[in-house]
């Protein structure tokens, strides 16, 4: 009865029905038209369901059919007499308000663009999804989405359907990725836009894939359809896009029958393309403040609680979505019929409770699903990347890896044997062209990137022989080792960077800047002077990137050394044509190539990518033109980039406010001539960040003394006369005054992320001098008292009181003043003013006078102090 409420609702809604009486009582039947079809269904389940009318005929009995139902009344579930008035003014109303909510006649012989619509295949909230083939190539399908824009809609409501259909063209038109719908065009209809789109006739949607599958989908396909999902979103979030209305019903299925069912991500609709972007070719694409139209009311309950607030527009929404579809393909069963539903569950679970529904999920499966779907966001995964890295865990739990040799190395999963004896160690991810997976083989690490299709094989080749020309032996170029054939599937060797060798982490300099925002001074010129660099050699060696960004830069150890590098990879796209403007990535691409006569790719162009990603790990953003909204080929010329200076620190703020300035200029010829004069002048703005403070350049321990006798604990950081290096380091890291250098183990202080040996040196010498004659800090009211050495052996805690266990964890460094030692109170029930014993962050906010985004900071230090509790 859904639908006929729905259609009750929307004709009392119309003009028709202003002045009149109440819309008449709407009934619901099925029918199914398919000939020949049998109906075994009994009972309830058979009430309102039509088919075919049949007369009597050789030996078969008449049959009541839809035509018998809708004239007389003949089908089950029906009463014998119609609830409500229908005479003929009833009639007229109900004519012209159908035709007022825009409900027209069956759109089956009509077209779009050069495609005849055959039969409706989906519909959602404002479209409809129809078969439509081409009126003179026959096999040539595509789904065509119809958004549905109501004649007597407001001005507001016909504009919000407008931008969500431009919305979702334009997030697609850059996204190309083999487990994401493709949109080939949008055009007008005189029902509103239209979107054509790749079509595979036995697809099926997600949710219905899951209902049919239920109980007979292996541990090995569940975990491989959440991985595919997972990994088209953190390519979506490396192209700044976010779907934001994840779920089910915006997932294809394909190749149903096989061991291996392929995914499709569409309806993005409610998404966005981030807005600190610069614009490019595709401008950049604003979130919708009426998410509550564009979606059903179903699909909410795979939403974040925040996602359909107007402010919500970040990565921690689809990372909540990921968690709820995991925990329907794991479970078998919906996280909720709606999103009301859901934010009552969240209450009382903080996250989704996978084991209260499935028998022996383990604790890798739990974690996973619980920390993707937690109502708060700071305590949430923190990106795709993430989710992915504790899927591997979850994977390795639950499967055993195969003795067998796997042919096809697009299917590789963790402990796979691949031909040629390489061991998988763990997949690194896919992108629109190939798939990328770390691997072993006679005790040497290699990383395999292999064409997820025989048709990008060409393209591998390609990239292959550029990186194994001599002229790329560089220590900032990712080594290449050898190529090689995999089946169908070819591919080549790389030697891995990593951030961490012993635990074999490789990260790129965009899920860094994701996880840890701009860097600091130390590692922003030494990553800097490697990019440029290299940027240098490219140019003098003749050989273009043409897609220079964050997420193509791996960070990691260089030959022995322990110092990070940056290390640049990806040259897929190093012999795309010069003509070809579009290629690369929005925001990165300089937008003021269509203005070059011709217009072409230039080195200008590389220079401007290099920039931008500059910008972007001197600044957590990137520089934008105009309003952000307008392409910059379109705004005037005396407009130039809007260079924020105040998000860099505050030494560096002119010198990089002036390089940037030059390397963004309108007119080409006022730019850096050449990636060397470039390299120069990043040199240059970093000059006066050695000038040191009024000790720095004191080693001896008897003068520091001496400069730093007038300091005590009230003393700040900016007093004591260090470096520009070192008060920067200080400051990132929240230390601000000499209690709370004093306060922070040297240790903690010797690990500083990001700061070079030199200023941790500069750090450890005062820190030794200040001890040396003002002690460390005492607290006034210490919540517990200090331990003996007597006292400093491990502990037991399973034989604590609840006291002791209590005072482990109030225990707050001296630096911390009493509104952190009271949030802590609060947190745990302990504050004796208290008014629940289980306060929301919000609410303790309020409590000791500080911002939400405050205590979700305090949150996230206590949970990683008390995991290092035994």
């Amino acid at each position: 009865n859904l639908k006929a409420k729905k259609l009750k609702s929307l004709l009392q809604k119309q003009k028709a029905f202003k002045k009149k009486a109440q819309p008449p009582f709407i009934e619901a039947l099925v029918f199914c038209s398919a000939p020949g079809l049998q109906c075994e269904l009994a009972g309830n389940a058979r009430h309102h369901i039509c088919l075919r009318d049949r007369d009597a005929a050789e030996g078969k009995q008449e049959r009541p059919g839809i035509m018998s139902a809708i004239i007389q009344r003949e089908c089950s579930g029906l009463a014998s007499y119609a609830r409500g008035t229908y005479d003929r003014p009833m009639a007229k109303a109900v004519s012209q308000a159908m035709d007022q909510a825009g409900i027209r006649p069956s759109q089956r012989m009509r077209k779009v663009s050069d495609y005849q619509l055959e039969h409706l295949i989906d519909e959602g909230p404002n479209y409809q999804d129809w078969l439509a083939t081409h009126t003179q190539v026959a096999n040539s399908k595509r789904r065509v989405r119809l958004y549905l824009v109501k004649t007597e809609g407001t001005p507001e409501y016909r504009q919000t359907i407008q931008r969500a259909a431009l919305r979702e063209f334009q997030i697609l038109e850059n996204l190309e990725h083999p487990g994401i719908l493709r949109a080939f065009n949008i055009t007008e209809h005189e029902l509103g836009p239209a979107l054509l789109f790749e079509h595979d006739p036995l697809s099926m949607r997600l949710d219905h894939f899951l209902i049919q599958r239920k109980d007979k989908l292996s541990i090995e396909v569940q975990l491989d359809l959440i991985r595919q999902i997972a990994e088209v979103i953190s390519y979506a979030h490396e192209k700044k896009v976010i779907h934001r209305g994840l779920c089910p019903q915006s997932i294809l299925v394909s190749n149903l029958d096989t061991d291996r069912p392929r995914i499709k991500v569409f309806n993005w609709q409610v998404g966005f393309r981030d807005g600190s972007t610069s614009t490019g070719v595709s401008r950049i694409v604003s979130a919708t403040s009426h998410v509550d139209r564009l979606v059903d009311d179903a699909a909410t309950a795979y939403m974040a609680p925040e996602a359909l607030t107007d402010a919500n527009t970040g990565e921690h929404l689809d990372i909540f979505s990921l968690g709820a579809i995991a925990y329907h393909i794991f479970s078998g069963l919906i996280p909720a019929a709606n999103a009301v539903e859901l934010s009552e569950k969240l209450r009382e679970t903080k996250g989704l409770q996978i084991s209260s529904v499935l028998n022996g999920a383990s604790e890798w499966l739990q974690d996973l699903i619980r920390y993707a779907t937690h109502p708060v966001v700071p305590d949430r995964l923190g990106s795709a990347t993430d989710f992915l890295a504790m899927l591997d865990e979850v994977e390795n739990d639950l499967t055993e890896p195969e003795l067998d040799h796997i042919e096809d190395p697009t299917r590789a999963q963790m402990g796979d044997l691949l031909p040629g004896g390489y061991r998988v160690v763990r997949r690194l991810g896919q992108g629109g062209c190939s798939v990328a997976l770390l691997v072993e083989r006679d005790g040497q690490d290699f990383v395999l990137k292999v064409a997820n299709d025989p048709g990008q094989n060409d393209r591998l080749d390609d990239e292959a022989e550029v990186l194994g020309k001599d002229e790329m032996r560089h220590p900032c170029i990712v080594d290449y080792v050898d190529s090689l054939e995999m089946g169908q599937y070819r591919g080549f060797l790389m030697r891995p960077v990593y951030a961490e060798k012993e635990k074999r982490i490789i990260e790129t300099l965009g899920h860094r800047l994701r996880k840890d925002g701009r860097l600091n001074s130390d590692l922003l010129q030494r990553f800097g002077e490697d990019l440029l660099g290299v940027v240098n050699h490219l140019e003098e060696q003749g050989i273009p990137h043409r897609d220079i960004k964050p997420d193509n830069i791996a960070v990691g150890m260089v030959g022995r050394g322990s110092k990070l590098h940056l290390v640049l990879f990806d040259f897929s796209l190093s012999r795309t044509p010069v003509e070809n403007i579009r290629a690369g990535t929005t925001g990165y691409l300089d937008p003021l190539i269509s203005l070059r006569k011709p217009p072409r790719w230039d080195l200008h162009a590389e220079r401007y990518s290099a920039a931008m990603t500059l910008y972007e790990l001197a600044s957590g953003s990137l520089a934008k033109w105009g309003d952000g909204l307008t392409q910059p080929d379109q705004l005037s010329q005396e407009t130039e980039i809007t260079i924020d200076a105040e998000l860099f620190e505050p030494a560096l703020r002119e010198p990089l406010a002036d390089f940037f300035r030059q390397a963004f200029r309108r007119d080409i010829t006022e730019r850096f001539d050449n990636a060397e004069v470039m390299l120069r002048a990043w040199r240059d703005a970093f000059t006066d960040l050695d000038s040191g403070g009024s000790i720095t350049d004191h080693t001896d321990e008897s003068q520091l003394r001496e400069l730093l006798t007038a300091a005590d604990f009230d003393t700040t950081i900016a007093e004591l006369g260090l470096g520009t290096r070192a008060a920067n380091a200080l400051d990132r890291a929240n230390i601000l005054t000499v209690e709370d250098l004093l306060t922070v183990p040297v240790r903690q202080l010797l690990r500083l992320r990001g700061v070079g040996n030199k200023t941790r040196r500069e750090i450890a010498a005062v820190v030794k001098v200040l001890k040396g004659f003002l002690g460390k800090p005492a607290k006034e009211q210490p919540l517990i008292p200090e331990k003996s050495d007597s006292a400093a052996e491990d502990i037991a805690v399973e034989s604590l009181s609840v006291d002791l266990l209590a005072d482990r964890l109030l225990k707050t460094g001296s630096r911390e003043k009493e509104t952190f030692q009271q949030t802590v109170r609060l947190f745990l029930g302990l504050d004796p003013q208290q008014q629940t014993d289980w306060p929301s962050q919000a609410t303790v906010a309020e409590a000791v006078k500080l911002t939400r985004g405050r205590i979700g900071q305090i949150v996230g230090q206590l949970h990683e102090r008390w995991s290092k509790e035994p």
